[in-house]
């Protein structure tokens, strides 16, 4: 899958506040080379139709898969959230 389709799908997972859809889309974000930057700016359209309340629910769902699972969920605060996750292979 494109990382745009996977994009689309963790925003939408997002909106409906389903926190394990919307981790397990930002895992195959990453996979297909979606950048922090990347989520963000998808999960950044949820503001006017979804309001700011749905926006840091769906920041703070980011953040938890990232601690769930550092290795394939980029972080979504810090210095890095500009850098795809590191391959597993090297």
């Amino acid at each position: 899958r494109s990382a745009a389709a996977e994009l689309a799908a963790v925003a939408c997972h997002a909106a409906r506040l389903t926190h394990d859809g919307q981790a397990l889309h930002l895992r195959r974000a990453a996979a297909a080379g979606a950048t922090a930057a990347m989520i963000a700016e998808a999960l950044s359209y949820l503001l006017l139709p979804a309001g700011g309340p749905v926006l840091i629910d769906a920041v703070q769902a980011w953040a938890q898969a990232h601690e769930a699972d550092p290795a394939r969920v980029p972080p979504p605060y810090g210095d890095a959230s500009d850098a795809a996750v590191p391959d597993a292979s090297s």
